[in-house]
């Protein structure tokens, strides 16, 4: 009897844990085949590879992206990009759905508070991130559609800049 009640009480609380916060009970990659990746915890679509730009040419290269039937990409923010790093990877940290180049450096649209010349970047050798000037620099990025819908606010919140 004793064991039996304690036993449940953890099934109970991952029950309701699940019910209050559905996206993060799914959480995991699904490549769609389409050279897209869709992140089933924040309901963001990825594009699968990569493309080597400045920082002006990466926003103007998913601003005219059409990929996987969509039109409506755009570079991702700083919190967005590092919602994909995986800390428990390291040389790349990111899940191996997703298509890595040797530069290993990626744009977000988020430029820094300290000086309007610096942007966010993302270094997925490792997983840290970092300013870099946006004027001269080639970085890959990786655009971005889609958003948090279905997922509960506080998660919403964490991803916005």
């Amino acid at each position: 009897m004793f064991r039996q009640r304690y036993f449940r009480m953890p099934v109970i609380a991952l029950l309701i844990s699940a019910l209050l916060f559905p996206c993060m009970a799914l959480s995991a990659y699904i490549d769609n085949g389409d050279g897209t990746i869709t992140d089933t915890l924040t309901n963001l679509k990825w594009q699968k590879g990569n493309a080597q730009r400045s920082w002006y040419l990466s926003l103007r290269y998913c601003e005219e992206l059409e990929l996987g039937g969509y039109t409506d990409w755009r570079p991702p923010n700083i919190r967005e990009l590092e919602s994909i790093v995986d800390y428990g990877l390291i040389a790349p940290a990111i899940n191996p759905i997703f298509t890595c180049g040797p530069e290993d450096y990626y744009w977000s649209s988020t430029t820094a508070n300290f000086s309007t010349r610096d942007v966010w970047v993302v270094d997925f050798q490792y997983g840290y991130s970092n300013t870099y000037y946006k004027g001269t620099n080639l970085f890959r990025i990786r655009c971005v559609r889609g958003g948090l819908p279905n997922c509960g606010p506080f998660l919403y919140l964490l991803l916005l800049e």
